[in-house]
């Protein structure tokens, strides 16, 4: 079993610098090599082959000891990679690729701007052109949305709300509270907040990794993205909505256009990212016969192959000769709810919102809260309700790695939820 444990070569005087080397072992590799690190004496612990308690040191201790730590952090994953790639692996190899390493960190040092707002734009751009990825991936579009509106809120709340700019150093845990004082007082919902937050602790992630940043705050519990959030039912359409939804007769083309998109969603539960792009190069037949959409996911990269659930779906397909129309985000959600209004789906609907840390509850007519997100969540309510499929097939076609995050699309209240364990119980 490969390992990489920390150590000095010979002890020093109390207030004499150690450079750290790594013992690398992995069936016949058994080499010592020198990290570059190095640490005052007499804040290292051999024979723990780490750093000794040091956060009650001066600040500029505290600072370089949190460098060397991340430093020695990276050095370690770095090693095992590399013993895992070349069983014929030689010291000297070893220390070359740590030196590599730090050299193309230190030129991505010297390329980030060192100005927070300035970096946020950076990253962002990197993005954009694929530089920057997540988790070996390209950042798919809504994410590079998401991160300019925190950019924007970000610059608002330092020149509104503080009346300052704010440089890495001074993230502080008041400064936290601060942004989610701002995001309250702008009655942001709990989402938001929520997703600003993390964004922010992103930010600081990145630019601790590129070497601008020593500030680690964000890595303390308290630093946290949780908000309180409203725990009201969530609006899906049933099975008999969708139907007199794809049953409605339309004489304008923009909404014949929106309610075939969005039907589609219905029927496949993927996000408008990916069932408003499909085409006929998303559609095969299984070797059973079955046609069924296979799709990567935009935002994930998952590959999902999704049966036809519905006989409404090839009526559709055919309408436009299996070519949907592509129409983005924001005019589904805007034609939708008068569609849904012409479908009669109208009845009052009880919302639960944590909007400015407070719950808000209000009755809203159900037209006027379908969005395009309201397809996925009713694809997977309504097969849901079916008691057809177990939790592992209804996640192959919704694509969720966890049942944490498949939860959150079964949009039923917990009224419903009785009846549907009465139903299975047999009401004895």
């Amino acid at each position: 079993m490969a390992s990489v444990k920390y150590f000095v070569r010979s002890s020093k005087k109390k207030d004499s610098e150690v450079s750290i080397y790594a013992r690398m072992r992995s069936g016949k590799i058994d080499l010592g090599v020198c990290t570059g690190v190095t640490v005052p004496f007499e804040l290292w612990n051999d024979k723990q082959g780490d750093l000794k308690y040091y956060q009650n040191k001066d600040s500029q201790t505290i600072l370089r000891m949190n460098k060397a730590k991340a430093d020695l952090e990276t050095i370690k994953g770095l090693l095992y990679n590399l013993m895992d790639t070349d069983p014929t692996l030689k010291a000297k190899d070893a220390a070359n690729e740590i030196k590599k390493h730090f050299d193309e960190a230190n030129a991505v040092k010297s390329a980030a701007p060192k100005d927070m707002n300035k970096y946020i734009a950076y990253l962002i751009g990197q993005m954009k052109s694929g530089e920057r990825k997540v988790k070996g991936k390209n950042y798919s579009e809504g994410s590079i949305k998401s991160w300019n509106s925190f950019a924007k809120t970000w610059k608002t709340f330092q020149n509104d709300y503080l009346n300052r700019m704010l440089d890495f150093k001074n993230i502080t845990m008041s400064i936290h509270s601060k942004f989610v004082s701002y995001c309250y007082s702008r009655e942001y919902t709990a989402d938001t907040t929520r997703k600003y937050l993390t964004t922010l602790i992103a930010v600081m992630n990145y630019a601790l990794k590129d070497g601008i940043s020593e500030n680690r705050i964000h890595e303390t519990r308290e630093f946290s993205k949780t908000v309180p959030i409203a725990e009201g039912k969530k609006p899906y359409l049933t099975e008999a909505e969708i139907e007199a939804i794809f049953n409605l007769e339309l004489n304008d083309p923009m909404l014949q256009k929106v309610r075939d998109v969005f039907l589609i969603g219905c029927y496949c539960g993927q996000r408008v990212s990916d069932f408003s792009r499909i085409t006929k190069d998303n559609i095969i037949t299984l070797p059973n016969g079955y046609k069924a959409f296979n799709i990567t996911q935009q935002k994930t990269g998952t590959r999902v192959i999704v049966p036809f659930l519905s006989k409404n779906i090839t009526t559709i397909l055919e309408r436009w000769d299996y070519e949907l129309p592509y129409v983005i985000d924001v005019l589904i959600n805007r034609h939708i709810k008068t569609i849904c209004e012409k479908a009669k789906i109208t009845e009052p609907f009880l919302t639960e919102i944590m909007r400015g840390g407070k719950l808000e509850k209000t009755y809203v007519s159900k037209c006027d809260l379908i969005t395009c997100h309201t397809a996925r969540r009713s694809c997977i309510t309504n097969l849901y309700n079916k008691n057809l499929l177990d939790i592992h097939e209804l996640r192959a076609i919704s694509g969720h790695k966890t049942n944490a995050a498949f939860e959150k699309y079964i949009c039923l209240s917990n009224d419903e939820k009785a009846m549907r364990i009465a139903e299975k119980l047999g009401a004895f």
